[in-house]
């Protein structure tokens, strides 16, 4: 028994270590590339900076970075711009960069977290896209709310080019008496990469999955059940450098 208290103490302290010392190499990371845009950290929101070593190159990193530029109401409401960025894993050095003014804006639709998506989006044999997503919620509690959206990008030389803009992966929604009852709705949305193609670009294929639900009182007891499943099916199809949804089919 001691000799497995002894084992585990170990293991937690080594996974402790671990985990300082990737902090500790992410703070690096971010030092160098902040200091090659010549961007102070005190300018950022440093809560929302995010790395993610690229899985098909480990010699690189994708480096997302929000500067504030406007802030409202004791910070609850506020402006950031965007660097997304891809960098030498080693030095920070950057080999691709993409900036959008005013890309995230937080106010009573609260910004919640960012991440960055390695899926495999495999474009064409030479192109595989990754993704920034962002999380919201609302504040208002009778009306509770919440949304993912999802952007992908693709390097081109020297530059990263956004070419799917802040689709919608997850959102919930719904009105309800604060007690029990109310009628929600959520929608889950998924990206497949299809195996045909335009403009020498894969089609996507966004499937979405969208339930109704409806909560009441029976009784003592508060009971929810579904009123409608729907499925929306619709395709983006690359077109003069970016991807463009076509109708959804509704079934």
């Amino acid at each position: 028994m001691k000799k497995h208290l002894i084992i585990l103490l170990l293991c937690t302290v080594s996974c402790i270590e671990v985990r300082a010392a990737a902090h500790e190499l992410d703070s690096l990371l971010i030092s160098q590339v902040l200091k090659g845009l010549r961007i102070p950290l005190a300018k950022t929101k440093e809560e929302f900076i995010r790395t993610k070593p690229m899985p098909n190159d480990p010699g690189k990193t994708i480096v997302s970075i929000p500067v504030l530029v406007s802030e409202e109401d004791g910070g609850s409401s506020y402006t950031m711009d965007a660097y997304f960025l891809v960098v030498e894993s080693g030095t920070g050095k950057i080999l691709q960069q993409y900036y959008e003014e005013g890309y995230w804006e937080s106010d009573a639709i609260r910004m919640e977290d960012t991440g960055i998506d390695t899926a495999p989006y495999r474009l064409n044999p030479q192109t595989r896209a990754f993704g920034i997503t962002t999380q919201f919620v609302g504040s208002s509690s009778p009306n509770p709310y919440s949304q993912t959206t999802i952007s992908l990008f693709v390097p081109q030389g020297n530059t990263l080019v956004k070419v799917v803009d802040k689709l919608v992966l997850e959102q919930y929604n719904g009105e309800w008496d604060m007690h029990c009852a109310g009628v929600f709705e959520n929608k889950m949305t998924k990206i497949e990469v299809s195996s045909s193609k335009t403009n020498g670009y894969a089609d996507l294929l966004i499937n979405s999955k969208i339930t109704n639900t409806e909560s009441f009182k029976k009784g003592e007891e508060c009971e929810a059940k579904v009123v409608k499943n729907k499925l929306n099916k619709s395709v983006l199809k690359f077109n003069k450098g970016s991807y463009h949804i076509s109708p959804a089919k509704n079934k």
